[in-house]
């Protein structure tokens, strides 16, 4: 998979076992192009083009971006979604089949009860769609850690299990993350086979785990 952008030279290949960094220290550029990112995930609107081999994928579709990794809520609807719909599919297999059919009959005798002797004429579905019990719940992720790494790590692998994005594009990650830190997150990511792109407005130094493109303050590509 290669990640290709307007104006600069270097593709961003993530078949390589490298970490791919964009650092922009001109601010108004840096801006730019957060907010091109910004358009295509949100809107669809082109700019940036993804390639696994010579087929161009649905950027919209595989990349999700993180702006602050102090505020970032690990539930994120997307994720929650595809978990609870991973959950639902759990309770038709064989271990659970049957407590499933339970529980739907107590949920409609419930409702039977409830409704009994009522004066309006109500209806009701006699197979819940059991689903919607995780969200009732509100079954999620637990979004307490002691590290951001560890939070963001966690994240990516539950993102990666089920398949809700491919490539996760950060923004000014290294503001926050130590130069251990980020070794330690670098190693982790790719010990996973998980996509990320940095995009930096401050240089900081380079690691040996970077892919790096650093366009400077008179937008010359390094």
């Amino acid at each position: 998979m290669k990640l290709l952008l307007p104006q600069i030279n270097n593709s961003f290949d993530f078949a390589q076992n490298k970490v791919n960094r964009l650092v922009i220290e001109n601010s108004s550029e840096f801006a730019r192009v957060i907010q091109k990112f910004k358009n295509q995930v949100d809107f669809g609107e082109s700019y940036a083009s993804l390639f696994d081999d010579i087929v161009e994928q649905n950027f919209t579709k595989l990349v999700e971006i993180i702006y602050s990794p102090i505020e970032f809520n690990i539930n994120t609807p997307l994720l929650l979604n595809s978990l609870h719909k991973n959950l639902s599919m759990e309770t038709s297999n064989e271990q659970s089949f049957l407590k499933t059919v339970e529980l739907k009959r107590h949920i409609v005798n419930y409702i039977q009860d409830l409704l009994y002797n009522k004066d309006a004429d109500l209806l009701y579905d006699d197979d819940p769609d059991i689903s919607k019990v995780f969200k009732m719940l509100g079954v999620r992720y637990n979004d307490v850690y002691e590290t951001i790494v560890e939070k963001l790590f966690k994240f990516l692998v539950a993102s990666q299990e089920l398949g809700s994005k491919e490539i996760f594009l950060f923004v000014n990650l290294s503001d926050y993350l130590s130069s251990e830190e980020k070794t330690t997150f670098y190693k982790t990511v790719l010990a996973k086979n998980i996509k990320i792109f940095l995009i930096d407005r401050n240089f900081y130094e380079r690691n040996s785990l970077e892919n790096l493109t650093l366009i400077d303050k008179d937008l010359c590509e390094l």
